[in-house]
């Protein structure tokens, strides 16, 4: 009973003491808003870095000094614990952000773990629409109907299942729904509202343009060979001849098309330079947008070649950050195995959702339509690929599903 204390407040302290020192050392670090004017001062620069490093573990040091002196009145080897642990989280943090400094202003500091998400809303809205053919994208058709109307319907659906994880709800939805930003009707979302005029316009941020670099060769792997050779076919149109060796040269951007895998798997999987690889999602159409996603490590200039040669003959492209399927890969596939689920269920036939969806959801495609214009097995492929990559049972494939991709039969078959 005397060791329990210790034993809960040391990881407390550690992780308090890592996010403080996170947060601050961004704040000094990162969140500069007058970069150029510090650049000015007569100092050379280490000396600006070790003083912003001094401040932030200072801070530090001033909040955790009292509690584990407290703690070494009860038990001086705790304390040591604790020292080492929080010293250890503050330096790490603050050397994490000296490694990765991307300068932002310090009012953006609420945003500043945003390079995590996959992509924006709009931009999920974007790619829902002109690559799945989608009349809306998700998240507009949830400021349509309004969270207070989504959130509670996901949560009754949930529990209806009994907690079945592939219905389980959004934490984003959940955490909007209690802040009160529920959509349209409450004219703040997933997106702002200009509010000047008579109509309420939903205000979506214009998308960048294309860059106007070009690699100087591209290497497309031939790891899947259908997307590879719709890919092949969309460079020579754009005036591009492809490597034909069986690796890249040491300068050529290195193009990868993976179904369901991450731009990270897909470079790691086939031993290429991860600072080259850019993916591309040739699983759909490519026609009105295309899709490429980044490896962590790729070198920005080749993101910047690969965007720029893609979007040169003026259909947009979407640059997400890496995550098996894409963007519409894991959507699409995601309605799918709902739609499998329901099947499996017996609650109503495939050909039936089918046409419960297009006509009630307005869905180009019913998910058992998608499925079978897409790919059994890819479907499976990139549901699978994710309850791997993830170890979250949401992403489990259905066994309605997973029979029909083993026997190769179409999702709609059902049994005799």
């Amino acid at each position: 009973q005397t060791c329990a204390l210790p034993i809960l407040l040391v990881p407390v302290l550690v992780m308090a003491a890592g996010q403080l020192a996170g947060g601050l050392a961004w704040l000094a670090i990162s969140g500069e808003d007058a970069p150029d004017l510090v650049a000015t001062a007569p100092i050379p620069e280490s000396w600006v870095i070790q003083a912003k490093i001094e401040a932030v573990t200072g801070s530090v040091a001033v909040v955790f000094a009292p509690f584990v002196l407290a703690m070494a009145l009860a038990s001086p080897r705790d304390a040591i614990v604790s020292a080492i642990g929080i010293a250890t989280a503050a330096i790490s943090a603050i050397m994490i952000q000296l490694w990765f400094r991307t300068q932002a202003r310090r009012k953006h500091f609420r945003r500043r773990q945003t390079s995590s998400r996959i992509a924006t809303f709009a931009e999920v809205d974007c790619v829902m629409r002109d690559v799945g053919g989608f009349r809306m994208g998700p998240f507009e058709l949830m400021e349509l109907t309004g969270l207070d109307v989504t959130q509670p319907a996901s949560v009754l659906i949930y529990n209806q299942f009994f907690q079945e994880q592939r219905y389980r709800p959004s934490l984003i939805m959940q955490s909007r729904y209690e802040a009160g930003v529920l959509g349209r009707k409450t004219k703040k979302g997933f997106y702002n509202y200009d509010t000047s005029g008579k109509d309420l316009k939903a205000i979506v941020p214009p998308e960048k343009p294309a860059p106007a670099a070009r690699p100087e060769s591209v290497w497309v792997s031939k790891a899947e060979p259908e997307g590879s050779n719709k890919l092949v076919e969309l460079l020579g149109k754009l005036g591009v001849t492809v490597e034909q060796g069986a690796q890249p040269s040491s300068k050529a951007l290195i193009l990868v098309t993976p179904i369901g895998e991450d731009a990270t798997t897909a470079a790691t999987s086939q031993g290429l330079d991860p600072k080259r690889v850019v993916a591309v999602d040739t699983l759909f159409p490519i026609v009105k947008r295309r899709t490429i996603m980044t490896t962590p490590l790729t070198d920005p200039a080749m993101r910047d070649a690969a965007h720029g040669l893609l979007a040169s003959d003026g259909v947009p492209v979407t640059v997400c950050r890496d995550s098996p399927g894409f963007i519409a890969q894991r959507i699409i596939a995601m309605i799918v195995n709902i739609g499998c689920s329901i099947a499996q269920n017996r609650t109503a036939s495939p050909a039936d959702i089918d046409k419960a969806v297009t006509l009630g959801l307005n869905y180009p495609n019913g998910p058992f339509k998608f499925a079978d214009v897409l790919g059994v097995k890819n479907i499976h492929r990139i549901l699978d690929t994710m309850n791997k990559t993830y170890a979250d049972p949401r992403y489990r494939p259905n066994i309605w599903l997973t029979r029909r991709a083993k026997l190769g039969v179409s999702v709609l078959t059902e049994e005799t």
